[in-house]
């Protein structure tokens, strides 16, 4: 759910007593990230961003009107069934007739087309709480949406973290 936006101050806050690191955004800190950094050597954190452009137009001349059919049965039995560092696994009932699910993490759809009754969000940040919901899709109509579940990402570790040496071109 965080995106660094142009303009936005990111910083790392580095707990050297405890061997924790935390990221800040605009000057608040967004809680440990990883946890079990060993001391006994120098480490100087090394952040790259990704940066999206935030002027992207969305071509909207595919996007039909959704309608919404209360004799589509809702998703239930919604659960998260395995969680890492950066992914939250979900799983629910399936729906009968649907053709394909739409899922909507932290107040926004993301995923249009899921066509099973599982899936699985990748890429999030570490250690921070998601709200994720389902709908179910039949035809041009879709059910209402299915109470929100939430699901927290692990911290990480040092040692599951992937940290390498910073890139030559990074300063």
């Amino acid at each position: 759910g965080m995106y660094v936006h142009n303009g936005d101050s990111v910083g790392v806050v580095m707990d050297t007593a405890k061997g924790e690191l935390s990221f800040a955004l605009n000057e608040v800190n967004l809680g440990i990230a990883y946890e079990g950094i060993p001391l006994d050597k120098p480490i100087v954190p090394c952040v790259i961003l990704c940066y999206n452009d935030d002027s992207v137009e969305l071509d909207t001349s595919e996007v039909k009107e959704t309608v919404v059919d209360s004799s589509i049965p809702v998703p239930s039995n919604i659960t998260t069934k395995s969680i890492t560092w950066d992914s939250i696994t979900l799983t629910w009932d399936a729906v009968e007739g649907a053709s394909f699910y739409q899922i909507e993490v932290d107040g926004r759809i993301l995923y249009y087309a899921c066509t099973t009754n599982a899936f699985t969000n990748i890429g999030l940040p570490a250690d921070t709480e998601h709200s994720i919901r389902v709908r179910a899709v039949r035809e041009n109509s879709v059910s209402e949406w299915s109470d929100v579940v939430k699901g927290r990402t692990q911290k990480m570790s040092f040692e599951t973290s992937g940290w390498k040496e910073c890139p030559d071109y990074v300063y």
